[in-house]
């Protein structure tokens, strides 16, 4: 190997630089100097060469005479990444310190003056209803409050619609024979007539009757319920008896009628226009 092999080889496997070594050769032995080179690509630098010694070029880039240019790769082959080497081992942790004394508190500094009251703010406007909140369980059932008042009497409900008449009760028995009197003309065995139904009347009317069975109701003061009399109500009202709240009479006539005779009133029949 000659010693220009032996640069070429020393630069490929030790230096990546811009700069190329330049190797003199003096009595067997190696001198280094810095020859200024012109890069040309990346990894290559141009040297100057003289009977195998690298010698540096002139101040303009160009070989002294009797010397040529070559260009030589400076960028060796990476080599692969060796092993990691092992961690040390973690040192002891030193001891820690001694807390220092806690010093002594300074004096209190003195209160300042008081500051004016400031105007109070204005009320900010009210925020949104929440949403209600879930009932409550039922609390227990508490005693008994005193019992209050009778209040006043509401008024009076509207009357029902007339019902139908109910069916005639049996005769009683006859009572005893009175003593004898003057002789009269009413009131001596009148109103033996039982009701029934003849041809249509006016809720009102009054009328005798000389057989066994009238052609409307007699006569003899009954109570009517008014909820369910209310047109002949409305007509009769209380002159005859009841209530006026829930009852109303028929006019008794049994004392009015002739001897014999039966005053009935009409109590089914049609309600009376105005003229």
């Amino acid at each position: 190997m000659n010693r220009f092999s032996y640069l070429r080889g020393l630069i490929k496997s030790r230096f990546v630089v811009v700069l190329a070594a330049a190797v003199v050769v003096s009595a067997g032995s190696y001198g280094i100097g810095l020859a200024a080179g012109s890069q040309r690509t990346p990894g290559h630098v141009r040297v100057c060469v003289d009977h195998g010694v690298v010698v540096a070029p002139r101040a303009d880039g160009k070989c002294r005479r009797g010397s040529r240019m070559i260009e030589i790769a400076i960028r060796g082959e990476r080599g692969a990444t060796g092993p990691a080497g092992p961690a040390g081992p973690a040192g002891e942790t030193g001891p820690a310190g001694e807390p220092g004394e806690a010093g002594e508190p300074g004096p209190a500094g003195p209160a300042g003056p008081k500051g004016d009251k400031g105007e109070p703010g204005t009320v900010g406007p009210a925020g949104p209803v929440g949403p209600t909140g879930p009932m409550g369980a039922t609390g227990p059932i508490g005693p008994a409050g005193p019992k209050g008042e009778t209040g006043a009497q509401g008024p009076q409900g509207p009357i029902g619609p007339i019902g139908p008449i109910g069916p005639i009760g049996p005769m009683g028995p006859m009572g005893p024979e009175g003593p004898p009197g003057t002789a009269a003309l009413f009131g001596t065995n009148t109103s033996l007539a039982q009701p029934g139904h003849g041809g249509d009347c006016t809720l009102g009317e009054v009328w005798l009757t000389a057989g066994g069975r009238g052609s409307a109701m007699p006569a003899r003061g009954q109570i009517f319920p008014i909820n369910q009399w209310q047109a002949l109500f409305s007509l009769l009202g209380t002159d005859y008896g009841g209530n006026g709240q829930t009852t109303f009479a028929l006019p008794d006539l049994r004392e009015e009628a002739p001897n014999g005779l039966t005053y009935v009133i009409c109590i089914e029949g049609i309600y009376p226009a105005p003229d």
